[in-house]
């Protein structure tokens, strides 16, 4: 991290700020620019990666005490003062979630997007109410290409094979395809090697590509409806007449959507796009199951009252207090502690001047006493 740190900032002698760009987009972004080493602090268990001294194997907030305590402790720490951020924090186990540097798939959109943009402005597409057209305009006039993998136990896993001869050393080449025998097929082909290993990634496909097949992939042709336009490649009902769906994803899905179905079948998913408004709690939210705010499908299945539904929110804003207490606590006890530590420090340095004093005293003595001698 220091060489890291001298590398961007030696032309500011008289400042300094952290930038750890395997933790941080905008670090991130910085040392591409600078072309800076991606540094791994963290590990994927969340503790002080190897090959950083007497930190290496801390968990985080520990190694960062202890980072705090041995620059107090070499005297190179001015003060410490709190600051406002924003803290990326795991709506389901609350904890604080760090940024990693990983391998991912991404597709390139610049070309789907430019195809999207011309279908809403010469009216092959329509969006209801129109102005939501600037909104689409916006995003895919500035489209980036898409990060469409995810490290997760559930979803569409990839279907590609990391493929390499078994007694080779050379770095695997991928490969896509339906299966494993297809994978080893084509492997088999441009490798030239007659014992291949074949590996599928284990990352899984973001869930809003998954959801942009649904077009031309929800009918299997065996159970397609009558009076349907057969075009998509494996035959089904497509295209869709009328999309209705909220605004708030308007991106998310409807624009890639359009963007999959042009590419892979020719034609539009849907020729009109009918945009309806958000239901919100009383704070003006989005009704959302992870804030439980909303209406959960088990009590729609199962039933549910009035009364239980305003003990549920009591239980949950119970939860919420003894968890900002225990916060606080934790808070609390970790300033006594550093008060605490912070009054040792000056009691022993109180200690060594007083004992400094006594034994210049007494060499003032004995050098006197040694002159009356």
């Amino acid at each position: 991290m220091v060489n890291i740190v001298i590398n961007i900032l030696k032309t500011s002698p008289n400042s300094a700020v952290k930038i750890t760009p395997a933790h941080d987009p905008s670090d991130f972004a910085v040392a591409k620019r600078h072309s800076l080493p991606i540094l791994q602090v963290i590990d994927e268990k969340g503790n002080i990666a190897p090959d950083h001294g007497i930190f290496s194997g801390l968990p985080r907030f520990a190694g960062r005490d202890a980072v705090v305590a041995s620059l107090q402790a070499a005297h190179l720490m001015r003060e410490k003062r709190g600051h406002r951020m924003v803290v990326p924090v795991c709506s389901r186990s609350k904890d604080v979630v760090e940024h990693l540097v990983r391998p991912q798939w991404f597709l390139k959109c610049a070309e789907m997007a430019r195809q999207a943009v011309e279908d809403v402005r010469e009216g092959r597409l329509r969006l209801e109410p129109g102005r939501f057209e600037r909104v689409w305009f916006d995003w895919l006039e500035n489209v980036r290409d898409w990060c469409i993998s995810r490290q997760l136990w559930w979803g569409h896993r990839i279907p590609v094979y990391s493929c390499r001869p078994r007694a080779s050393a050379a770095p695997p080449v991928w490969i896509a395809a339906d299966s494993p025998s297809a994978a080893l097929q084509k492997a088999a082909a441009r490798l030239s090697a007659p014992d291949i290993e074949v590996t599928q990634d284990a990352d899984v496909l973001d869930t809003w590509f998954s959801s942009a097949l649904l077009p031309f992939s929800a009918w299997p042709p065996q159970q397609v409806p009558r009076n349907c336009e057969f075009s998509s490649p494996a035959g089904g009902c497509y295209p869709l007449d009328v999309m209705v769906t909220g605004h708030d994803i308007l991106f998310f899905w409807v624009a890639r959507m359009a963007m999959l179905g042009r590419r892979l079948t020719g034609r539009l998913p849907f020729h009109q796009v009918l945009l309806h408004g958000i239901v919100c709690d009383a704070q003006g939210r989005k009704m959302s199951k992870s804030l439980g705010n909303v209406v959960t499908p088990e009590d729609v299945i199962d039933g549910s009252t009035l009364e239980d539904k305003k003990d549920e929110k009591d239980e949950r804003n119970e939860q919420h207090q003894k968890d900002e207490k225990d916060e606080k606590d934790e808070k609390d006890e970790k300033e006594e502690k550093d008060k605490q530590g912070e009054n040792d420090e000056n009691d022993l340095k109180d200690q060594e001047e007083q004992k400094d004093e006594k034994d210049e005293k007494d060499q003032d003595e004995k050098d006197e006493q040694d002159q009356k001698d």
